[in-house]
Parts: structure tokens; sequence; C-alpha cells
């Protein structure tokens, strides 16, 4: 009876060990888990709607994951700024364009920081000089304005150009006026219609009025 005793003791303590077990094992499989591997786990339980997308992503961003951390940024961002702005930081110190961006739009705005236009304007340059066209765009903007940079036409050209040349609308619609009003640039119509067009194409509603202004204009001229 002392025997069976003891072994139902055994089966017991067993039983109580096994899910102490499973629970170290978890453990210590997150501690060995790379960075890449935590954030493709996320990425599956994000298209599940798996409330541990969260988890996961944090754990990826906490080992450097600069690509998690910007997903961070953007989980965040309707619900803490503050927090969003911690992660956008830390992604873009990597030279996660994205981030970049969006860290200076917070600046920019003063969401989630302390309103910066000078540190807006560099973020934004960061990202613009990694090719990032929508930075090349709103870098323009800056140069245009002079907001947190010293105001420059030629500048503004020179960003708007190269967001232009990679299909962005809004920037392609602004080197079009430029040209129009040879402002930074000499004048020159038909580079500015050229700009006008494709700007249209993509649906821009001001080019398009634009460009219909034009047309309606030519055909009075000749009387039609």
């Amino acid at each position: 009876m002392f025997r069976l005793f003891r072994r139902n003791k055994a089966l017991k303590d067993e039983q109580v060990d096994a899910p102490e077990e499973k629970q170290n094992g978890a453990v210590q499989e997150e501690a060995t888990s790379n960075a890449d591997e935590l954030y493709e786990r996320s990425k599956e339980c994000l298209t599940r709607n798996d409330p541990k997308a969260e988890k996961w992503l944090k754990l990826a961003a906490q080992r450097g994951h600069a690509e998690a951390q910007a997903e961070l940024g953007r989980m965040y961002e309707g619900t803490d700024p503050s927090e969003a702005a911690k992660w956008y930081r830390l992604a873009a110190d990597q030279g996660h364009a994205d981030a970049q961006c969006k860290l200076a739009f917070m600046y920019n705005s003063g969401k989630g920081v302390q309103q910066n236009f000078r540190e807006a304007a560099k973020l934004y340059g960061q990202a613009a000089q990694r090719g990032y066209a929508e930075a090349q765009y709103l870098t323009g903007l800056l140069y245009h304005h002079g907001i947190g940079l010293p105001r420059s036409s030629s500048e503004a050209v020179k960003w708007h150009k190269l967001a232009a040349q990679q299909g962005h609308a809004e920037a392609q619609f602004e080197l079009a006026c430029m040209y129009d009003k040879g402002e930074g640039v000499p004048y020159d119509s038909k580079e500015a219609m050229k700009w006008y067009g494709l700007a249209a194409q993509q649906g821009h509603a001001e080019a398009q009025s634009k460009i219909a202004r034009v047309y309606d204009a030519a055909f009075a001229s000749f009387g039609m």
C-alpha cells in the first residue's frame, strides 16, 4: 500500500510539473527566437487578427528589428502618440525611411512630441536621401515655404523632381506649377504641361482642372 501511495504521489507531481515545464519551454523559445522569426510570427498573428501579434512585435522590436519598431509606431499612433514616437525613433535611428517620415510628421504637427520644425525637416531629409518619394516631396515643400529649412525655390524644384520621377502625383503637380511660374527654374510651358499631364493621369484633380483650362483657352483663341 505504501508503494501504491508513492506511485500516486509521483503521478500527481508529474501532472503539476507538466504545465510548468511547458511554460518554461515557451519562455526559452521566446528567448532563443531571433528578431526576424519573432517578426514573422507577429505577421502571421496579424493576418488572423490574433491579439498575440502585439506581443511578438514587441519582442522583435526589443531585439532591434526596425520594421517591427515601425509597425509598433503605426499601431500606437492613433491611441498613444508618445509611445508611437518612441518606436518610430528607434526605427528611424536605424535608417527606416517610413519611420523617419512618420516621426517627422509628428514633429511637424507636435503630435506625441514637442513641435520642432527643424527636427521634422532633418528627418524628412534623411528619408528623402534614401529615395523615399513622399519625403522628397515634403522636403521640396519645406524648402519652397521655408519651414525648418531656408527658403529655396531651386532646392524645392530639385526635391519635387526626384519625387515626381518616381510617380508621386503631388510632386508632379508642384513641379508643373514651378515650371508654369518660372519659379526656381526658367519658365517652360511644355515642361509644365508634361508634369500636369502625368499628375492628371493619376487622378490629380487640380492637374486635370489646369489642363482643361489650358485646352479651353486654346479652343477659344481659335474661335471654337
